[in-house]
């Protein structure tokens, strides 16, 4: 009497087959994860964009807000002076001549409110939002494919 301790050929197929159908069914999760964690690292860059600009104005107390001006634009190399916010999660290196903080002064009965925007831009995505929007459900939105710098956009905001 022989001793086979081998698989045959019908159970290895059924072994890799079944290998194959769960692959087939947690490889799309796992890229759809990944690609929001690089929009969430994208999000959390511009937030972090953000609050560098807000340090520089409190740094720069004496030149902002000025109060002739609704709207100070701070651009990526101002305020990152160690260059902290510098790859993208997309491998990419940040714009730093294009990418932007709107800040808008509004001054109500004595009461000032600061508004934020932010244009954050590697070459291939960028993120135009206001802070508000960057906090809500749909940020994620708010990231687009992008390969033109428009130095313009901070204008527009």
């Amino acid at each position: 009497m022989k001793n086979n301790k081998a698989f045959t050929l019908i159970e290895l197929i059924v072994i890799i087959t079944l290998i194959g159908v769960i692959l087939l069914f947690a490889l799309p999760n796992v890229t759809s994860t990944l690609d929001r964690n690089k929009k969430d690292v994208m999000i959390n860059d511009a937030k972090d964009f953000i609050e560098k600009t807000k340090n520089y104005l409190l740094l720069h107390s004496d030149e902002y807000p000025n109060k002739d001006v609704t709207t100070t634009f701070l651009f990526l190399k101002e305020v990152d002076l160690r260059n902290e916010i510098d790859t993208s999660p997309y491998g990419k290196k940040y714009d730093r001549e294009c990418s932007c903080v709107a800040v808008k002064y509004n001054e109500n009965s004595g009461i000032v409110n600061y508004s934020y925007s932010v244009y954050l831009i590697d070459g291939n995505n960028k993120v135009d939002a206001s802070l508000s929007e960057l906090n809500s459900d749909n940020k994620y939105k708010k990231i687009a494919e992008s390969n033109v710098c428009n130095v313009n956009k901070c204008k527009e905001m």
